[in-house]
């Protein structure tokens, strides 16, 4: 008996979620919340599973293709969340499941592929000289993921190439999930160093009576003798007019 998941696909501007089945070589491991590749229209698009469905809203469903990454990218609680948010603001819910997903992880499904050992290519005399460059990129370096491959065959229509040369069976493919690029944010912070009546006796030494650094350097102490603990630089350029040239100074 066939296992039916509810899919939200990530494709721009596309309302409601998908209903699909899982081939059975999937049908242990996929879990609430994991990122899977699925069919939608002509093309393979990213999706996340919301959850499993006992009856499908359509006859003939399409086959989940590929687990991308074998632990859920969001928990139940997130996907709660994310249709709270799609009802209150009538935005897309894959656009909302977007926001809980860590940056740099939902992007474009790369595809690798390999040659299919066991199989002697150099025989078939009927591979175009397309299909058996093709063939000799992968033999010299191994498996190739298609960013690699569109460099290295540039100006060739590679992805035809490739498809045929799977359905021959010389080749496999398979996707993947290119390695997160997002990157910890770092934000520069400060804050008083002395105790504000200490500061207050320095008002009058931080630059030349009467000019608009002394006001503005008079504005960034005043702020930060308001602030208990480290402050965003940028909050007190904003408060204060000043610069990191002012906040040199102060240091």
């Amino acid at each position: 008996m066939k296992r039916y998941v509810e899919v939200a696909v990530n494709v721009p501007q596309v309302m409601g979620v998908f209903h699909y089945h899982l081939p059975q070589e999937l049908e242990k491991h996929i879990r609430v919340g994991h990122l899977v590749e699925v069919p939608f229209g002509a093309k393979k698009v990213q999706g996340v599973i919301l959850g499993f469905v006992d009856r499908p809203a359509v006859v003939n469903t399409r086959p989940v293709g590929e687990l991308i990454d074998k632990q859920p990218i969001v928990t139940v609680k997130q996907i709660e969340l994310a249709k709270k948010l799609s009802d209150w603001t009538l935005a897309p819910l894959s656009a909302c499941i977007g926001l809980m997903i860590p940056p740099g992880l939902s992007q474009t499904v790369d595809t690798k592929y390999l040659v299919v050992q066991g199989r002697n290519w150099k025989l078939d005399k009927r591979l175009s000289a397309a299909q058996k460059r093709f063939m000799e990129l992968l033999e010299k370096r191994g498996e190739l993921r298609g960013r690699q491959i569109a460099r290295a065959l540039s100006h060739h229509d590679w992805q035809r190439t490739a498809r045929s040369l799977v359905e021959r069976g010389y080749i496999e493919s398979h996707s993947v999930l290119p390695p997160p690029t997002g990157r910890p944010k770092v934000v520069r912070t400060v804050q008083l160093a002395v105790p504000p009546h200490q500061a207050l006796t320095r008002m009058d030494d931080l630059a030349r009576k009467g000019s608009q650094a002394l006001a503005r350097r008079q504005a960034m102490l005043r702020f930060l003798m308001r602030e208990p603990g480290p402050v965003n630089v940028s909050w007190v350029y904003a408060e204060s007019g000043g610069n990191l040239s002012d906040l040199k100074k102060l240091a």
